[in-house]
């Protein structure tokens, strides 16, 4: 996911999320994909569960809970199937 540029008016929690995405170390799991277009990304092309659970252990504080509400699901005919969450 790559944030747009935020020219112009955005929200407090839209804002809020676009400072904190674009200094967080992002990992993209593919073995078709040639580059990634956003900083801070890497692209990695095995998926191991294990390096996930050490890699969420390693940033995430301990008992941090976020609660996410559905909002949006779209399936393309490539397979790539996009989800859209807000915080309740």
């Amino acid at each position: 996911m790559a944030i747009a540029s935020l020219d112009g008016y955005v929200a407090d929690a839209d804002g809020n999320f676009a400072v904190i995405w674009r200094g967080a170390d992002k990992v993209v799991y593919s073995r078709s994909l040639e580059a990634v277009a956003s900083a801070r990304t890497r692209i990695e092309r095995e998926f191991d569960p294990a390096v996930v659970r050490r890699l969420k252990a390693e940033a995430l504080p301990e008992g941090l809970r976020l609660d996410l509400d559905p909002r949006e699901q779209r399936s393309f005919a490539n397979g790539v199937v996009f989800l859209g969450f807000a915080a309740c």
